[in-house]
Protein backbone atom coordinates (compact mmCIF):
# COMPACT_ATOMS: atom_id res chain seq x y z
CA UNK A 1 0.00 0.00 0.00
CA UNK A 2 1.18 3.10 -0.67
CA UNK A 3 1.29 5.52 2.23
CA UNK A 4 -1.64 7.73 1.85
CA UNK A 5 -0.11 11.28 3.91
CA UNK A 6 2.57 10.58 0.52
CA UNK A 7 0.78 9.63 -1.63
CA UNK A 8 -1.26 12.92 -1.11
CA UNK A 9 1.51 15.61 -0.44
CA UNK A 10 4.13 13.66 -3.12
CA UNK A 11 1.67 13.44 -5.60
CA UNK A 12 -1.79 14.55 -5.41
CA UNK A 13 -1.02 18.08 -4.33
CA UNK A 14 1.81 18.87 -6.60
CA UNK A 15 -0.62 17.54 -9.07
CA UNK A 16 -3.24 19.33 -8.70
CA UNK A 17 -1.14 22.32 -8.24
CA UNK A 18 0.95 22.26 -11.49
CA UNK A 19 -2.85 21.81 -12.96
CA UNK A 20 -3.94 25.29 -11.45
CA UNK A 21 -6.85 23.02 -9.88
CA UNK A 22 -5.47 22.75 -6.54
CA UNK A 23 -8.46 23.63 -3.58
CA UNK A 24 -8.08 21.64 -0.36
CA UNK A 25 -11.58 19.87 -1.25
CA UNK A 26 -10.42 18.38 -4.47
CA UNK A 27 -7.57 17.20 -2.59
CA UNK A 28 -9.54 15.71 -0.35
CA UNK A 29 -11.32 13.95 -2.88
CA UNK A 30 -8.73 12.52 -4.86
CA UNK A 31 -7.26 11.29 -2.34
CA UNK A 32 -10.52 9.61 -0.93
CA UNK A 33 -11.39 8.43 -4.43
CA UNK A 34 -7.56 6.54 -4.61
CA UNK A 35 -8.47 4.75 -1.06
CA UNK A 36 -11.60 4.02 -1.83
CA UNK A 37 -11.28 2.54 -5.53
CA UNK A 38 -8.29 0.68 -4.74
CA UNK A 39 -6.86 1.31 -0.98
CA UNK A 40 -3.71 2.62 -2.75
CA UNK A 41 -2.87 -0.97 -3.65
CA UNK A 42 -4.25 -2.13 -6.77
CA UNK A 43 -3.19 -1.70 -10.21
CA UNK A 44 -5.51 -3.25 -12.12
CA UNK A 45 -9.36 -4.19 -11.42
CA UNK A 46 -9.81 -7.59 -9.85
CA UNK A 47 -11.95 -9.51 -12.16
CA UNK A 48 -12.78 -9.06 -15.39
CA UNK A 49 -13.09 -5.16 -15.86
CA UNK A 50 -10.88 -3.07 -17.69
CA UNK A 51 -10.12 -0.02 -14.40
CA UNK A 52 -6.26 0.51 -14.60
CA UNK A 53 -4.44 2.45 -11.71
CA UNK A 54 -4.75 3.66 -7.79
CA UNK A 55 -7.96 5.14 -9.28
CA UNK A 56 -9.03 2.74 -11.13
CA UNK A 57 -9.85 4.81 -14.49
CA UNK A 58 -11.04 3.20 -17.14
CA UNK A 59 -9.01 3.55 -20.30
CA UNK A 60 -12.31 5.03 -22.11
CA UNK A 61 -13.33 6.94 -18.81
CA UNK A 62 -9.53 8.61 -20.01
CA UNK A 63 -10.24 8.68 -23.09
CA UNK A 64 -13.31 10.91 -22.99
CA UNK A 65 -11.09 13.09 -20.64
CA UNK A 66 -8.23 13.91 -23.23
CA UNK A 67 -10.76 14.44 -25.40
CA UNK A 68 -12.76 16.99 -23.07
CA UNK A 69 -9.42 18.46 -22.07
CA UNK A 70 -8.23 19.05 -25.43
CA UNK A 71 -10.98 20.76 -26.21
CA UNK A 72 -10.68 23.39 -24.11
CA UNK A 73 -7.64 25.71 -24.57
CA UNK A 74 -7.96 27.03 -20.72
CA UNK A 75 -6.81 23.20 -19.44
CA UNK A 76 -3.41 23.89 -19.94
CA UNK A 77 -1.93 20.44 -18.49
CA UNK A 78 0.44 17.93 -20.06
CA UNK A 79 -1.92 15.15 -20.74
CA UNK A 80 0.05 11.60 -22.20
CA UNK A 81 -0.53 10.17 -25.22
CA UNK A 82 0.87 6.93 -25.18
CA UNK A 83 0.18 3.25 -24.39
CA UNK A 84 -2.82 4.60 -22.41
CA UNK A 85 -3.17 1.44 -20.27
CA UNK A 86 0.02 0.76 -19.42
CA UNK A 87 0.21 4.69 -18.15
CA UNK A 88 -2.95 4.46 -16.23
CA UNK A 89 -1.05 1.74 -14.22
CA UNK A 90 2.09 3.14 -13.50
CA UNK A 91 1.98 7.06 -13.60
CA UNK A 92 0.45 8.08 -10.50
CA UNK A 93 0.76 11.78 -11.69
CA UNK A 94 -1.20 11.07 -15.21
CA UNK A 95 -4.05 8.82 -12.94
CA UNK A 96 -4.42 11.85 -11.18
CA UNK A 97 -5.03 14.67 -13.86
CA UNK A 98 -6.96 12.12 -15.19
CA UNK A 99 -9.45 11.90 -11.79
CA UNK A 100 -9.22 15.38 -11.29
CA UNK A 101 -10.64 16.41 -14.70
CA UNK A 102 -13.11 13.72 -14.81
CA UNK A 103 -14.44 15.83 -11.09
CA UNK A 104 -14.26 18.78 -12.92
CA UNK A 105 -16.72 18.34 -16.03
CA UNK A 106 -19.19 17.60 -13.50
CA UNK A 107 -22.18 20.78 -12.98
CA UNK A 108 -22.05 20.50 -9.45
CA UNK A 109 -19.77 22.21 -7.30
CA UNK A 110 -17.44 20.37 -4.79
CA UNK A 111 -18.51 19.94 -1.10
CA UNK A 112 -16.32 21.36 1.49
CA UNK A 113 -13.43 20.43 2.48
CA UNK A 114 -14.66 19.23 5.81
CA UNK A 115 -17.36 17.23 4.67
CA UNK A 116 -16.62 14.16 4.20
CA UNK A 117 -19.93 12.50 3.44
CA UNK A 118 -20.55 15.29 1.10
CA UNK A 119 -17.25 14.52 -1.11
CA UNK A 120 -17.92 10.37 -0.43
CA UNK A 121 -21.78 11.30 -2.47
CA UNK A 122 -20.08 13.08 -5.14
CA UNK A 123 -17.79 10.34 -5.34
CA UNK A 124 -20.73 8.11 -5.64
CA UNK A 125 -22.64 10.50 -8.14
CA UNK A 126 -19.81 11.33 -10.16
CA UNK A 127 -17.58 9.01 -10.31
CA UNK A 128 -18.41 5.22 -8.87
CA UNK A 129 -21.90 6.27 -10.45
CA UNK A 130 -25.14 5.08 -9.20
CA UNK A 131 -24.86 1.69 -10.60
CA UNK A 132 -21.58 1.44 -9.61
CA UNK A 133 -20.75 -1.33 -6.33
CA UNK A 134 -18.92 1.17 -4.25
CA UNK A 135 -21.13 2.52 -1.45
CA UNK A 136 -20.86 6.57 0.51
CA UNK A 137 -20.21 4.74 4.06
CA UNK A 138 -17.33 2.98 2.30
CA UNK A 139 -15.57 6.32 1.01
CA UNK A 140 -16.14 7.77 4.63
CA UNK A 141 -15.12 4.95 6.40
CA UNK A 142 -11.79 4.21 4.17
CA UNK A 143 -11.17 7.71 4.16
CA UNK A 144 -11.40 8.21 8.13
CA UNK A 145 -9.28 5.48 8.63
CA UNK A 146 -6.62 6.49 6.04
CA UNK A 147 -6.82 9.72 4.74
CA UNK A 148 -7.04 12.03 7.97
Amino acid sequence: MINPHHFRIYVVRPTLVIMGMHTQAAENLLVGTAITESHLTFLKQHGPGPACGVYQIEPTTALDVMRYATERPQIQIPLYHGELEYVLKTDLGFQTQVARLKYWMQPEKLPHEDNVIGLAQYWKTYYNTPKGAGEVEDFVSKYEQNAL
